[in-house]
């Protein structure tokens, strides 16, 4: 059975549409952006007449669908439109902590556990301004951090620091679907100790 791609509202998950996409390998990465290059075909019958609209790259967001398993959620990061076929990069949900700053915050070595200073860097912004739901599991590893809102510092670059610790948490992207009627997904971040062990390296590849 083909790949169904759906586009959503990349915040509330409302399905909008089905694209005729075509793509290459769909690979994902615990804790980092990964991307993917598609095909739209404007002139296929299945193609929405008004789909320059759809595909706004501040609100659209593409998900993959096998067999009735969402595969994963993706935002447009570019696209080329002109011809009779639309070229697009797709990267993973996971760029948008990358295009959100921190705000000012402490943690403590002995007080905070490593996973809730992860869920108070995605609190302040990515998860209310996004959408996200988010899954917290106690990594047992604290240290003192201190993160301040003047720095500049993206959510993504300061939950890599977290990562990139001995014993530090890990996080990852996941869409389901919100319903039973399939009419949209959700979208959640779930942080806590080696939670991509099992998925690290899978590559979806062939017919998708």
């Amino acid at each position: 059975m083909p790949i169904v791609w759906y586009l959503a509202d990349l915040k509330s998950g409302a399905v909008l549409d089905e694209l005729p996409l075509t793509a290459g390998t769909l690979e994902r990465t615990v804790g980092a952006k990964t991307t993917a290059e598609a095909t739209l075909d404007v002139h296929d019958k299945a193609c929405p007449a008004n789909w320059a609209e759809l595909i706004d790259p501040r609100r659209a967001m593409i998900v993959p669908v096998d067999d009735g398993l969402p595969l994963g959620g993706y935002v447009i990061t570019a696209a080329k439109v002109g011809g009779p076929s639309v070229p697009f990069t797709l990267t993973s949900l996971e760029h948008i902590p990358d295009r959100t700053y921190c705000r000012t915050l402490s943690a403590s070595e002995g007080v905070d556990d490593e996973s809730d200073v992860a869920a108070a860097l995605l609190n302040s912004r990515v998860v209310p301004g996004w959408g996200f739901d988010l899954q917290v599991t106690a990594s047992g590893k604290s240290s003192d951090r201190e993160y301040d809102e003047a720095e500049d510092r993206t959510v993504f670059s300061a939950l890599a620091d977290l990562m990139g610790s001995r014993g530090g948490p890990e996080w990852i992207t996941r869409v389901h679907w919100a319903n039973d009627r399939q009419s949209a997904f959700a979208k959640v971040i779930e942080v806590g100790p080696q939670i991509g062990r099992r998925i690290e390296s899978t590559i979806f590849d062939g017919h998708h």
